[in-house]
């Protein structure tokens, strides 16, 4: 499990001085099981069991990185939430606490003026809140046996509580440090939050586990990036789209960088070439809550290739594509739904009261469809329910999201089906970041886009609604709460 793992991080004597840090408090390897010690301490106060299931809630800092490490190091299991979000000037409601988890764990941000690491300031930062729904049967059943469960993202619908457990965690984060090659010698600069498994599993972990130096940023802005920049000169960096964005109008001095590394929704390409020439080392990673790392390209892959496919399966996944009733490219290539089996992923799917709902199949359907290039690289098209009938036609969403974004001053462009029907089948709507009026936008649409495929409303916006994974809330489009 994870133990054997962080105790060789944390005691190898070649690495005691690289450090853990998040721009306000930093500690060296070599002082982390002492910290560990507090923890326990800290815990034992609260009277958490070593068999409890916590629900923990943080924020991408020093001491929510210790916690995380410290509970996986000690086997013990956790529902993972990212930070709250504010909706307008509020926050966000807290889901209910599952009723197999005794209590929520709460970690706050961090004061500026805070450089130590003690018990009065978890004290301080963290927050406990009993479960009055706790069901302590459900601690017989599996719930406190070394799992680890996160929600999906819930981009196109309910998000769900997906089961993994520690020993097959461990294989993903292996298969990301294989991958990614990190090294001792790495700065890894993580700005996406380490409470989604994208942050945790494919970055954080796999750079605590090789002893690399690590700058925790939570929710990050150009001028925070600039700070962090001076500071600590990263040499790897994971990014959402946003980020990339940010960085190629915000940032005036070209560097390279070993490593750059983007998922969740895809960056534009010719914001990716731009990116790229300026930075150097960008590469896409393709992935899922259910399945953990699935692909990803490498900077040794060329531009073009890096531009398109979400590169190369992890070792020991397999990818195939159900071809039937999909459509065919223009070189006459047949697109087709993923689907993998995967060594390292889930093994069901809970609901709030720990009951199953579906088990892991045995191929896992992603609802993304693709084509697979000759290389085995993994090229995505869009979401297989992402696409409607209009006139006859099968329109895919992402073929007119890409004419959109070809509009001068359009930005970005999202375009998803919409309630009622009319003459030429399934209504849709364009959610558009531009200048430009939505109805001169759509009057764009006649002369880009066979008539058909054109949007029945176009709505423009300032800024989409994202998921902390980075990738465009869609269902908060399709609800009209923009």
């Amino acid at each position: 499990m994870f133990a054997t793992h962080i105790d060789h991080a944390i005691n190898n004597a070649d690495w005691q001085h690289n450090t853990l840090s998040d721009g306000t408090m930093t500690c060296a390897y070599q002082e982390i099981s002492a910290l560990f010690d507090v923890i326990a301490d800290f815990l034992a106060e609260h009277q958490v069991q070593a068999d409890d299931c916590l629900a923990i809630e943080g924020v991408n800092s020093v001491p929510a990185a210790l916690i995380l490490l410290y509970l996986l190091k000690q086997g013990y299991s956790f529902v993972l939430y990212p930070p709250m979000q504010k909706q307008g000037k509020e926050l966000a409601v807290r889901p209910p606490i599952p009723d197999f988890c005794r209590y929520r764990l709460i970690i706050n941000p961090t004061p500026d003026n805070a450089s130590t690491f003690n018990a009065e300031l978890l004290e301080h930062i963290s927050s406990f809140e009993i479960n009055d729904h706790f069901n302590s049967a459900l601690a017989n059943q599996g719930f406190a046996d070394q799992k680890l469960y996160l929600r999906t993202s819930g981009s196109m619908g309910t998000a769900k509580i997906v089961v993994h457990n520690h020993q097959n965690f461990v294989g993903n984060v292996q298969n990301c440090i294989e991958r990614h090659k990190f090294t001792t010698q790495d700065n890894v600069f993580i700005p996406v939050p380490i409470f989604h498994l994208y942050g945790l599993g494919a970055i954080f972990l796999p750079a605590i586990l090789t002893g690399a130096n690590v700058y925790l940023q939570a929710q990050s802005n150009i001028l925070k990036f600039m700070q962090a920049e001076r500071s600590f000169n990263p040499t790897v960096i994971f990014v959402t789209p946003t980020l990339c964005e940010m960085m190629t109008k915000g940032l005036r001095s070209e560097r390279n960088y070993r490593l750059v590394v983007t998922s969740g929704d895809r960056i534009k390409p010719e914001l990716f070439r731009e990116f790229d020439a300026k930075f150097s080392g960008l590469v896409n990673q393709y992935g899922s809550t259910e399945m953990g790392a699935t692909a990803a390209s490498s900077p040794t892959d060329g531009l073009e290739d890096r531009v398109i496919t979400m590169g190369k399966p992890m070792a020991g996944v397999e990818i195939k594509i159900d071809e039937e009733n999909t459509p065919q490219d223009d070189s006459g290539e047949r697109i087709g739904e993923l689907y993998c089996k995967h060594p390292y992923g889930f093994e069901r799917y809970i609901n709030e009261q720990g009951e199953e709902i579906a088990p892991a199949p045995e191929w896992y359907r992603s609802g993304d469809l693709v084509k697979i290039h000759e290389n085995s690289d993994i090229e995505v098209i869009g979401r297989s329910d992402n696409r409607v009938n209009r006139n006859g036609y099968l329109v895919l969403l992402s073929d007119v999201e890409a004419a959109l974004e070809k509009i001068t001053d359009v930005e970005q462009a999202i375009v998803l089906p919409i309630t009622g029907d009319d003459m030429r089948g399934q209504r849709i709507a364009a959610f558009c970041i531009s200048d430009v009026e939505g109805k001169q936008i759509r009057e764009t649409c006649f002369d880009i886009l066979p008539q058909y495929a054109i949007p029945d409303e176009v709505h423009v916006l300032k800024t989409l609604p994202m998921l902390p994974s980075g990738k465009v809330d869609r269902q908060k489009l399709k609800t009209g709460q923009f």
